[in-house]
């Protein structure tokens, strides 16, 4: 198998959030990434949500 080169954009669609909480900080945010391989054209696109918990 031969190696490619591979590149991902990310942009994030509003801005971050941090919800500081007693038990545990959670940080939310929404991102559209876009990923190249090789010399190809766009082979693949999608929105993303993360929502995690910091932990304390």
């Amino acid at each position: 198998m031969q190696m490619q080169n591979t590149t991902f954009i990310v942009q994030s669609l509003h801005p971050d959030q941090l919800f500081v909480e007693e038990g545990a900080d959670v940080y939310e945010g929404v991102g559209q990434v876009w990923a190249f391989f090789g010399n190809s054209n766009t082979v693949s696109t999608g929105k993303a949500w993360i929502e995690q918990n910091l932990g304390k």
